[in-house]
Parts: C-alpha cells; sequence; structure tokens
C-alpha cells in the first residue's frame, strides 16, 4: 500500500520512513490494542500522479469498544499505474 520511500507519522511516535519498515509500525499498534479502524473520507482531491485526502478515524479493540478518534491526512503516488500511500499522518482528538 505504501511507496518505497513512504513516510508514516503516527501520533507520539518518531516516524517511520520506508515501506520495509511500515508494516512492523502496523502491526505494533494491533499488538497495543487497536485492532479495527473506522475511517471516514471527508474530502480527496488528484492532480497529476498526485492525491491527496483527509478525514477522520476511529480505533477499536478486539471487543468493538471504540479507544481513540481522531483525524488523518494523506498523499499518494501514482506508482507504475497503481495509487500507493506516499504520507501518512493522523492525531487524536484527545487532550494531552
Amino acid at each position: 500500500m505504501y511507496t518505497k520511500d513512504a513516510q508514516r507519522m503516527p501520533y507520539q511516535a518518531p516516524t517511520v520512513s520506508g515501506n520495509s519498515a511500515i508494516p512492523a509500525n502496523v502491526e505494533a499498534s494491533y499488538e497495543a490494542g487497536a485492532v479495527k479502524v473506522k475511517l471516514a473520507v471527508l474530502g480527496a482531491e488528484s492532480q497529476g500522479n498526485l492525491g491527496w485526502g483527509h478525514g477522520t478515524y476511529e480505533l477499536m479493540d478486539s471487543a468493538g469498544k471504540t479507544v481513540q478518534k481522531g483525524k488523518w491526512m494523506n498523499v499518494s503516488k501514482k506508482v507504475d499505474g497503481k495509487w500507493l500511500i506516499h504520507a501518512d499522518i493522523w492525531n487524536t482528538n484527545a487532550p494531552e
């Protein structure tokens, strides 16, 4: 799903760089208890080989209980005819 040089910018954590490192970061989210993600797309546009979108998210545990809500934004690139995520960031709505 990610370009070779993708950047994933998780909440309260360092940026994860490259599509070889990103799967481990996704797995760590599951291990922390967030096993389901509900996304809403509030806007999206593209121009040429770049696209971007933004919206809201809800993370849920294995029982379906919401553990976090927030907003997200990403930039995608069209690589060899396929849309891949190039930059991905999200932030929780919860106060510090």
